[in-house]
């Protein structure tokens, strides 16, 4: 059965290569057993920059959780870059995740390239909101 995750969860957990998923999932803590375990029947979330997994633990079944904090900010970008960008929605504090390509850098901007709902878009974008892959 395919976990259920949101669509900006889903992008963010298959940036992590898959042995490093089989690692997060087989190191998981559980409140219940006061011991690690490894977290079955997961869904996940995006909170902030996190990628939040929710689940069961195999042992006991109780719920458990996993954060997996977003990179720090401060890491440096090339051109080239393959990001995440995260958009705003206009009107409000939520932001998605959007695939991106790094083109140049300014003092204060990013210039990107992302496929923006179907559509090729160059935009300038200050890099608090880009988060490098990988």
């Amino acid at each position: 059965m395919q976990p259920l995750f949101t669509p900006a969860a889903h992008i963010l957990w298959d940036t992590i290569p898959s042995h490093f998923q089989e690692r997060i999932l087989h190191n998981v803590w559980c409140p219940h057993c006061s011991d690690m375990t490894t977290m079955t029947d997961f869904t996940g979330e995006v909170h902030g920059r996190s990628l939040v997994l929710f689940g069961k633990c195999v042992r006991c079944h109780g719920k458990v959780s996993r954060v997996l904090e977003g990179p720090p900010e401060n890491v440096v970008l090339q051109p080239g870059d393959k990001v995440t960008w995260w958009k705003r929605i206009p009107g409000g504090d939520y932001v998605y995740p959007v695939q991106a390509t790094v083109l140049a850098l300014t003092a204060k901007r990013v210039k990107i390239e992302s496929d923006d709902d179907g559509e090729i878009v160059i935009r300038y974008v200050p890099p608090q909101s880009l988060q490098r892959q990988g």
